[in-house]
């Protein structure tokens, strides 16, 4: 009995230290949410398609309805496998993303499983032209914090490459810059608070985005001062709320002349203009 009372508050202690620091990461999460969303303050859009390629220009009539309006917001839901190492073991990843549709910000917040009992919880953002990658294990202890220039860079460059996920962007986001390059490629550069990334989208014979690549990505897991390529795989596109998107994303590095896919997510669920979390 004289050792079950301080074995139950040790146990108690721990759930409750357990529980606090969880909901401090939800809640920064849910801060970071808000600050997506009011990202462009008056929820209005200027669509302007002149200046973009015929490609683009193709892509987007196959993908937006004859009359629309510029999302401001979109959200969605993925889950699949993750890669932390580029020849690591692949573990299961639920996932959710908020993006602010006129603005370049981000927030990604994800579950990693480990194949035993321990979780890893992640949080990467952009927002103001400022990224983060910020990652606890079991919600609690602190495993990554990862920020600076290159950082910033890298996360630009993964909103740009993600934008098929909220295509109305394409015509409304201020900054983007186009080069055509053949009926299968257009070059594209975007440019927000003083970054500028540049990359390529591809396109199927169907003229649907199907890839995003870039030579000019850094890895976060390594001081390097040169970037690696990066690339960007769509596919299965479906019609939701009279926007067609893909619903399986996957992404890879590419690493001593070999492509390694560390992500590979399907879609469960896009919506639009609900500016909170799921």
């Amino acid at each position: 009995m004289f050792l079950l009372v301080p074995l139950l508050v040790i146990i108690i202690g721990v759930v409750m230290y357990y529980y606090v620091r969880n909901h401090e990461f939800s809640s920064m999460v849910w801060d970071d949410i808000d600050r997506v969303a009011h990202a462009h303050q008056d929820r209005e859009a200027l669509l302007d398609d002149s200046g973009l390629p015929d490609s683009m220009k193709r892509y987007l009539s196959r993908v937006l309805p004859a009359r629309y309006e510029a999302a401001f917001f979109a959200r969605l839901k993925q889950r699949g496998m993750f890669r932390m190492k580029a020849e690591g073991e692949a573990f299961r990843i639920e996932a959710e993303q908020y993006f602010n549709a006129l603005e370049p910000a981000f927030v990604w917040t994800a579950r990693i499983r480990m194949n035993t009992p321990l979780f890893l919880r992640l949080r990467d953002n952009y927002i103001q032209g400022k990224a983060v990658q910020f990652g606890r294990m079991l919600g609690a202890t602190t495993l990554v914090d990862t920020r600076g220039p290159r950082i910033d860079s890298a996360a630009l460059l993964r909103y740009l490459g993600e934008m098929p996920m909220f295509p109305t962007s394409f015509p409304a986001v201020q900054g983007l810059q186009w080069q055509e390059m053949d009926q299968q490629r257009v070059g594209v550069s975007l440019t927000h608070a003083d970054i500028c990334v540049r990359g390529v989208f591809h396109f199927n014979d169907e003229g649907d985005i199907c890839g995003f690549s870039t030579e000019e990505r850094f890895r976060p897991e390594e001081a390097l001062d040169r970037p690696t390529p990066w690339r960007g795989y769509f596919d299965d596109y479906i019609e939701i709320n009279g926007l067609r998107v893909p619903s399986v994303m996957r992404a890879a590095w590419v690493l001593d002349g070999r492509e390694f896919l560390y992500a590979d997510f399907r879609v469960d669920s896009v919506e639009y203009n609900i500016p909170v979390s799921w």
